[in-house]
């Protein structure tokens, strides 16, 4: 990616900004080369890119990498999910992941907020290989034996549906949530995934497709005229916000340097937003408010929880922003400043 970057967009068509900008392979080096060459990178905030260079990364969503400050949008809508709201205690919630670096520093992350929420954690394990595991039911056995009635994957994709099915297969009867298998569409062609899934719940930080507010609409008809499938999937979901809050942000960079649009580069836009950018949605239900510089550090703390349903998603709450917290003091932070709240 940091060839591509160098090659093609950055110093020989010098790009004004990179967006959407997504992917695990993006590690520092990239943040730091687009940083130094004065290219703000706009996207989801998933990877080591934006921690090297917060000032210069963009994230739509806030920062979902600080494994110091959690959004609250996930576990605020369990216990209504459980019916818990007022009785958070009741929630006996076993945190399990894979083992790498980012995983073990988000699992630790959801514990602390679901701490913060009076939620009762029963374990917090990180013990899945991240390729090659074949039988899930050590693990299930383990969470089972937790006393958890709540079992939240902190994993990829296919660990999450091997240990879903694990887990119905032993015999578990409480709610499993994870954020990594949400395939508006695609269920119906997997029918085993769809079987593992099946009565899962999905934290999605994305406004959904079940979501049904003006902005989920909007975005829909505009796939439909571009030729593409009404499905908002997590890509096409960074894509389209990125697209959104650039523009926003470009808006205020024009009228910053005095509506000259021959100023308008990737050092005004940089310093506009480090200097105080507030992002509204354009449309009722998009992806929530943002408040820069604050969201250099903490997430905006938005979602969806959905539940799989045969091949379908249901939505169980609607999307919405419930702030984040500081774990390491269980406080929670004011979204204009980024600060904690005494």
């Amino acid at each position: 990616m940091g060839e591509l970057f160098n090659s093609l967009l950055v110093q020989n068509q010098h790009v004004l900004a990179v967006a959407p900008f997504m992917g695990q392979i993006a590690g520092a080096s990239t943040g730091i080369f687009l940083a130094s060459n004065k290219v703000p990178f706009i996207g989801w905030s998933t990877n080591a890119a934006f921690e090297a260079e917060p000032k210069w990364g963009l994230g739509i969503n806030g920062n979902q990498g600080n494994p110091d400050v959690q959004g609250l949008a996930g576990m605020t809508q369990i216990l209504t999910a459980t019916g818990n709201t007022s009785t958070p205690g009741r929630v006996k919630m076993a945190f399990i992941g894979e083992n790498a670096p980012g995983v073990i520093a988000a699992n630790k992350a959801l514990a602390g907020a679901a701490k913060y929420s009076n939620i009762k954690v029963v374990l917090q394990t990180a013990p899945i290989p991240l390729t090659g595991t074949i039988t899930y039911a050590p693990y299930a056995q383990s969470l089972i034996s937790s006393g958890a009635n709540v079992v939240y994957e902190v994993a990829g994709a296919a660990d999450a549906v091997g240990l879903a099915a694990a887990l119905k297969s032993a015999g578990y009867k409480g709610l499993i949530v994870n954020g990594t298998t949400y395939f508006p569409g695609g269920l119906a062609s997997q029918p085993s995934e769809a079987a593992a899934l099946n009565g899962v719940y999905l934290e999605n930080e994305f406004p959904a497709d079940e979501n049904q507010s003006a902005a989920t609409n909007q975005e829909m008809k505009d796939l439909v005229s571009t030729g593409q499938k009404p499905y908002l999937t997590s890509g096409v979901s960074v894509g389209y916000w990125s697209a959104i809050i650039l523009e926003e942000m470009l808006k205020a960079t024009l009228k910053a340097v005095g509506n000259d649009p021959t100023k308008v580069t990737g050092v005004t836009l940089q310093k506009t937003v480090q200097g105080g950018f507030s992002y509204t949605d354009p449309l009722a239900g998009g992806i929530g408010d943002e408040y820069f510089p604050a969201a250099n550090t903490i997430p905006t703390g938005c979602g969806t929880l959905l539940k799989t349903t045969g091949t379908t998603y249901k939505q169980v709450v609607p999307f919405q922003c419930v702030g984040a917290v500081n774990v390491l003091v269980n406080k929670a932070v004011n979204q204009k400043t980024g600060k904690v709240i005494p």
